[in-house]
């Protein structure tokens, strides 16, 4: 399911923190991109009414401090998971990319396109 949102939770399902797409910022704006507190938010529009890109996929780090996000204009945004900052933005290329995967042990990031490549990055 797609979404401009994606939730951190407990192990028992309880939302912790949300992060939003920071995809709507157009030039010359500026916004805070720190995740809030977890809030249900069926909207795709930001407070401006600036529409937001969708999330197709979410992975975490091997020790859980970074939460990577995946959206549909192929961008890998990265966010703290304690504080919620946004750490970065990481264009992926071109095609359609559908998945994204992060290895267990080390700081590496798969992420998969319609076209069958896969690409890999050094976190």
């Amino acid at each position: 399911m797609k979404s401009p949102t994606a939730y951190l939770l407990t192990m028992e399902g309880e939302p912790i923190r949300k992060f939003t797409s920071p995809d709507s910022l157009t030039e010359g704006t500026t916004k805070d991109l720190t995740a809030t507190s977890a809030g249900v938010d069926a909207n795709k529009k930001d407070s401006v009414g600036v529409p937001l890109t969708d999330f197709l996929a979410v992975s975490l780090s091997p020790q859980a401090e970074i939460v990577y996000c995946l959206s549909e204009n192929r961008q890998i945004h990265s966010f703290h998971s304690d504080t919620g900052k946004h750490v970065r933005s990481i264009p992926v290329g071109d095609g359609e990319v559908i998945g994204m995967a992060s290895h267990p042990l080390s700081n590496v990031l798969a992420v998969y396109t319609v076209d069958g490549r896969v690409l890999l990055w050094k976190a």
